[in-house]
This record gives structure tokens, C-alpha cells and sequence, in this order.
């Protein structure tokens, strides 16, 4: 069953309407629409440990990679 919209709606995406369902102009408009986007790019903020701990458990998992090198990299300071 594929959807025709998607939702976010208190954190958790869901279906609108199902292919084939009956779509009314009474139905409240969503908050959010999400097409399909890749990537999709969101800004939030964590704390140190918040961070340390989502890394932990998603390398473990192997949800993603970790690549890249540091931004701020320390320079020596000229004599």
C-alpha cells in the first residue's frame, strides 16, 4: 500500500490517505508535507553527552559511517 502524503505529526511520521481511499475537502490540512528528499538536511541541538550517546548506539548498529576530518584543527602558533 503506497501513500499519497506523508505527515509529521508529534515527532512520528504517518499516512494521510492510502491509495484508493476517498479524499474530502473537510480533511484538516497537514502541518507538514514531506516529498522525497535525499538528502535531508535538519539542524537541532544536543547536549555533549546526548551526542556521545547517539553516536554509541548507531555505530554500533551500523545506521551510519563516521568520515570527514575536524573543522577546527589547532595551528601552530609562529616564533
Amino acid at each position: 500500500m503506497g501513500s499519497l502524503s506523508q505527515l509529521i505529526r508529534a515527532g512520528t511520521l504517518a499516512t494521510i490517505v492510502r491509495t484508493f481511499e476517498l479524499v474530502q475537502d473537510t480533511m484538516p490540512p497537514p502541518l507538514t508535507t514531506v516529498s522525497t528528499v535525499d538528502p535531508i538536511k535538519v539542524f537541532f541541538t544536543l547536549s555533549e553527552q546526548q551526542y556521545l550517546s547517539f553516536n554509541q548506539r548507531n555505530l554500533i548498529a551500523g545506521l551510519f559511517e563516521v568520515s570527514g576530518r575536524r573543522r577546527h584543527t589547532a595551528q601552530r602558533a609562529r616564533c
